[in-house]
């Protein structure tokens, strides 16, 4: 389903959508990840009782969804 729908939007959209994502100036948290223990940091505020991974534990903890 979603491979249909993308190749249906023009790519300059798509990439102007994720420019506004991934800028430079977007707040950024300071995180502890919940399974190294190693500093971090995230575009949203982490949420007490909530873990929260790095870049690189956080494929090990996505389930099939994406």
């Amino acid at each position: 389903m979603h491979d249909t729908f993308f190749r249906k939007i023009p790519i300059v959209l798509i990439a102007k959508k994720y420019q506004g994502i991934m800028s430079e100036d977007r707040k950024m948290y300071k995180c502890t990840c919940a399974d190294c223990g190693k500093d971090s940091e995230v575009p949203f505020e982490p949420k007490e009782g909530r873990p929260v991974y790095c870049r690189e534990c956080l494929p090990k903890h996505r389930s099939g969804r994406f």
